[in-house]
């Protein structure tokens, strides 16, 4: 849940870079490589 709305990573992690104004130039965003949990990134952990 990202500001009350349900979210798969890779879209949230375009609009979050967008909001920064660091976007890539193809907007296109593996989101597991972004997040991690216990301070391992997602894509690691599947």
């Amino acid at each position: 849940m990202f500001e009350g709305e349900k979210w798969f990573l890779s879209p949230l992690t375009n609009e979050i870079e967008t909001r920064k104004g660091t976007v890539t130039k193809s907007g296109s965003y593996q989101g597991t490589q972004y997040w991690e949990f216990d301070g391992i990134k997602l894509a690691d952990i599947m």
